[in-house]
This record gives C-alpha cells, sequence and structure tokens, in this order.
C-alpha cells in the first residue's frame, strides 16, 4: 500500500494562485507511475537549476521517515534498463538522504523524447511545482521561451496564417519593441503556468537586462527573490547594475534598495524616510481614481476643513 504523508510535497511557487500543474506531456499514453530503485537514476550535471542543500534538508523533513512525496518524480527509461531524471531532482535528493531505496517515478520511455522535450518537462515542473526565487523562474521562463521557439518555430513569427505584409509589420515592431517579440510565447506559457502573461513578460526582460556579472552575485542574495529590485536593475547600463551591487553586497551595506543604490551612483542625495514617504503618498493620489479621491477627501474631511481654515482659503 502506499504511503504519504499527508503535507509532503515541495513548496507551490507563490506567484500564482492556482493549484500546480502537471509538467507537459507528463501524462501521456506512454508514461507510467511505479516504484523504481533509487540507486538506478542518474542525474545529468547539465540541470538548469542547482540544488540547494538547505531546501534537500528541508524536504526531507516534511516527507518524514518512510514517506513519498505527494508527486512523483518523472524519469526517461532508457534502452539500458537505467533512468534518467528529468524532473524532481529535490524530491530524488531530499529522499535520498533520508536513505530511502525506492521512489514513486512517472517513468516516459525515453525514446519518445527528444532533448527539447526532456528540457520542457524540466522547466514546467520547475515552474509548477517547486518554490523559485523571483530570479530562478524568470530564467526558467526565459529557457522555455527558448525551448518553445525551436519547438514552435511559427510562433516566433507569429503563425504561418497572417500575410507576408502583416508579418513584415509584426516584424518591425518587434524589432523596435523586445516586448512584441515574447507576445506570442507569453500567451503560451501563461496556459501552460498558470501565470499572467504580463509577469511572464517581467521576468524575460528581467533575464535580457542583467549581465552575466549580475546574475551570478545575486545568487544567495535578498535581492534575488525581490522582483521589483530585479526589474530596476535589469534596467540599468552593466556598469551601473556593478556599482549598484558593490553599494548593496559591501560590508557593511552602503545601500538598502536598489533605488537607493542607483541614487548614490548618479550622484543623487538619498531621500529621508519622512521624504520617502511623502513622495509615495504623493505618487498614490496620482494612481487614484477620481472616486477613490473623493472618498479619500471625505474620509478627511475634519483635517482638511481645519487646514483650509488655517491657510485663509475660505476668507
Amino acid at each position: 500500500m502506499e504511503r504519504r504523508s499527508p503535507g509532503a510535497t515541495e513548496s507551490a511557487s507563490a506567484a500564482s494562485p492556482k493549484a500546480p500543474r502537471p509538467a507537459a506531456d507528463a501524462h501521456s499514453s506512454n508514461t507510467v507511475v511505479r516504484s523504481i530503485q533509487i540507486k538506478a537514476i542518474d542525474v545529468p550535471t547539465n540541470r538548469l537549476r542547482p540544488l540547494k542543500p538547505w531546501r534537500v534538508e528541508t524536504l526531507r523533513k516534511e516527507i518524514g521517515e518512510g514517506c513519498q512525496p505527494q508527486h512523483p518524480i518523472v524519469v526517461a527509461a532508457e534502452k539500458s534498463g537505467r533512468f534518467t531524471l528529468i524532473a524532481g531532482a529535490l524530491r530524488l535528493a531530499a529522499l535520498d538522504l533520508g536513505g530511502a531505496t525506492h521512489i514513486d517515478a512517472r517513468v516516459i520511455e525515453a525514446s519518445t523524447l527528444t532533448p527539447d522535450r526532456r528540457l520542457l518537462l524540466e522547466i514546467t515542473e520547475n515552474l509548477n511545482r517547486e518554490e523559485l526565487t523571483k530570479l530562478e523562474r524568470a530564467e526558467s521562463l526565459v529557457e522555455l521561451k527558448h525551448v518553445h521557439e525551436r519547438l514552435y518555430p511559427d510562433t516566433r513569427r507569429g503563425g504561418d496564417r497572417r500575410s507576408a505584409k502583416a508579418k513584415a509589420v509584426i516584424e518591425a515592431r518587434r524589432k523596435s519593441a523586445d516586448q512584441n517579440e515574447i507576445f506570442a510565447f507569453s500567451s503560451h506559457a501563461a496556459d501552460m503556468t498558470g501565470l499572467s502573461r504580463r509577469a511572464i513578460e517581467i521576468a524575460v526582460a528581467i533575464i535580457r537586462g542583467l549581465s552575466s556579472e549580475s546574475k551570478s552575485r545575486l545568487r544567495g542574495t535578498w535581492l534575488e527573490d525581490h522582483q521589483a529590485g530585479l526589474k530596476l536593475l535589469s534596467s540599468q547600463t552593466s556598469e551601473h547594475q556593478s556599482q549598484i551591487c558593490d553599494l548593496l553586497f559591501a560590508t557593511p551595506p552602503r545601500a538598502t534598495t536598489v533605488a537607493d543604490a542607483l541614487a548614490l551612483v548618479e550622484g543623487r542625495r538619498l531621500l529621508t524616510p519622512a521624504e520617502k514617504l511623502f513622495a509615495s503618498t504623493v505618487g498614490n493620489w496620482a494612481r487614484l481614481s477620481a472616486r477613490q479621491r473623493a472618498d479619500f477627501l471625505d474620509s478627511q474631511e475634519v483635517a482638511i476643513r481645519e487646514h483650509a481654515e488655517k491657510r485663509g482659503w475660505f476668507a
């Protein structure tokens, strides 16, 4: 009888309120779930996402002794009789660390998988099942875009049903704006991952904007999981990105936010907490609708009347 821990599951990404979706093609007719020996599974060395020891240890404790994770891993059955891991490296490592000898796996015949299909399964599994940092999620989405374009090249051009003139117009727009280039992909990826199209576009833009040096320096820092900071950092030049990281990761830090670090890099004075609060309030006011502004003014009627009398507005 299969044993499972009630709470034994890898943390789901907080980016989407929807329930995790199965990895692409994981439920096709050429798959079967069964218990296989852990020692018979080979883990590729070129996986997209390196394991973090603390995550392995945390999941090992969550699963518990003698239990299986809620979701089976995904492996390819090779002709040699061994299995190659496609998705679920964290679950596999956690059970192995706990001394388990077998793990539940969704087994797919290797002959039915191209390299891109294997990569697609790994990426979608990461996006749907694991708690990724904002940087990791963005990198996975960019790689998903590359795989998607190789598997479905027509989507990059907008599809063959458009006229030559329409395609030319679309291509011109894409050259002038990177966001247009990922429109077709982001719609497809939104269906696959449950993320909004806008969230996907932002994630792709972040990775495109960050230099290789910046991405390397962000690993394991608070900024790796701070989307607003990543977005602002990615919009800067490579030189400014390096200078901003110098300020943020100095000992002690010379700035605590990307915005503050950017201000210092550009030679501007840092705002005081009171100035930041005022600027934030003014900015929020500008974003309110006419109805929301009216409601706010009504809620502050006493204070507004007192201020108007002091200023002599009613004289």
